[in-house]
């Protein structure tokens, strides 16, 4: 009786969980700790001194397992400072996010921050974006063993096709790497077929993040091409500004209407898709099982070509959100577009900014074919979340049903 009293109560327990967990997902978060996650951040002159002096408090009064002291003016002298200050502290192997964006390194003071990354076993996230690391991503790469970092942004750091092999010898060969940011890095076509070659055997990354660059027609290829071959894993692409034709366009269009592919968002915007690759496009979102956002603007699509794009969004499985921002939209495209909100419950979001030829009347037809949309949408979440709810409380009720038969078992045979 007594176990079967335990059981039913371990049951509770856990359904009682299960129902804050949903909650947490519908909410946002389950927990709001913000003292687990300290932001630490230089404001002085060299960005040093106040970091030097939050970090050299009683260890017990904070934990700074989330250190953001970016744009701070750091310098290398500065970061082989902030580096002594933060590797003084006691708590220094319990960081997990460290951000040091805009603080003006060079591919001098990557020896500093090699010796402080080294100090940082748990460490999951590194922010280096818009710094002159150059050719000193190479250095740290070899000499800083990241066995746990799942997000690297090195946006803005003038890496080149060099470093981005050394990111694909390292980082990409295993890891765990789930995110890099590779924005306005000087990329050419040959840092395409690097990616592309470790993708193919890569089992972590889900965001990949490669806009103004140089990958033109080719690299692009090479990429959706290995993607499409054996990737299964990346759900986030960004390729805007990058010289995209629509050679290039076509290989992506194949990579999305792939069955197996995962991506729900891509960034092909401000590039040069014409009429060719238009259609290309609008025939594989007529089948991408996934993507829920594409983002198309600044394209010289063409008339006809916008109005492919449109029509395929009547049928599309999965899109929510479209940006067609100057694209040359007037208003017979505004119409058939206000019959694809209508007809496909699931586009909620649509950017139409700077196509000047769709008059203010038909613009307000698509918002208010939108807003239903909105409605309808959060009402179909909220409907999901009360059925969860109610599979919880059923699953309760059934073990608890169970343990008071098994506890009328266990009397029956007690008494027998």
């Amino acid at each position: 009786i007594i176990f079967s009293l335990l059981l039913c109560r371990s049951f509770i327990f856990l359904g009682v969980y299960f129902h804050l967990l949903l909650q947490s997902h519908a909410c946002g978060s389950l927990l709001n700790l913000p003292a687990a996650h300290w932001a630490v951040r230089g404001s002085s002159a060299s960005g040093v001194g106040d970091t030097s002096e939050f970090l050299e408090m009683s260890p017990g009064t904070i934990n700074p397992t989330q250190i953001d002291n970016s744009y701070a003016a750091l310098g290398d002298d500065g970061l082989q400072e902030f580096a002594k200050s933060l590797l003084r502290s006691p708590t220094v192997g319990r960081v997990r996010s460290l951000d040091l964006g805009g603080n003006q390194i060079t591919a001098s003071g990557v020896q500093y921050l090699c010796e402080l990354l080294r100090n940082l076993p748990k460490l999951e996230v590194l922010d280096l974006r818009d710094n002159q690391i150059r050719t000193g991503l190479a250095q740290l790469l070899l000499e800083v063993p990241f066995r746990r970092l799942r997000r690297l942004d090195i946006s803005v750091n003038g890496i080149r096709d060099d470093g981005v092999r050394s990111i694909c010898l390292t980082l990409l060969k295993g890891g765990v790497l789930e995110e890099l940011e590779l924005t306005d890095s000087g990329l050419t076509p040959h840092a395409g077929y690097a990616l592309a070659a470790a993708l193919r055997t890569n089992r972590s990354l889900r965001v990949l993040k490669l806009g103004f660059g140089s990958l033109r027609d080719r690299g692009i290829a090479d990429l959706a091409n290995a993607l499409k071959a054996s990737n299964r894993t990346l759900t986030d692409l960004d390729i805007s500004d990058n010289s995209l034709g629509n050679e290039g366009c076509e290989a992506v269009a194949g990579y999305l209407s792939h069955p197996q592919c995962q991506l729900t968002f891509l960034n092909v915007s401000v590039n040069n898709i014409g009429l060719e690759g238009a259609q290309c496009l609008a025939r594989a979102l007529q089948v991408s099982p996934r993507l829920a956002t594409l983002d198309l603007g600044c394209n010289p699509v063409t008339l006809e070509g916008a109005l492919s794009i449109i029509r395929a969004l009547r049928v599309s499985p999965a899109l929510r959100d479209v940006d067609l921002c100057t694209c040359g939209l007037d208003n017979e495209c505004a119409d058939v577009l206000l019959e694809a909100v209508q007809s496909n419950p699931r586009l909620t979001r649509i950017s139409l900014y700077c196509n000047d030829d769709i008059d203010p009347l038909h613009a307000e037809k698509i918002g208010e074919a939108l807003k239903l949309n909105q409605e309808a949408f959060l009402m179909q979440q909220v409907v999901s979340r009360r059925r969860k709810k109610v599979a919880v409380v059923c699953g309760i009720v059934a073990a608890a049903a169970m343990a008071a038969l098994a506890a009328r078992l266990l009397l029956s045979a007690g008494r027998r």
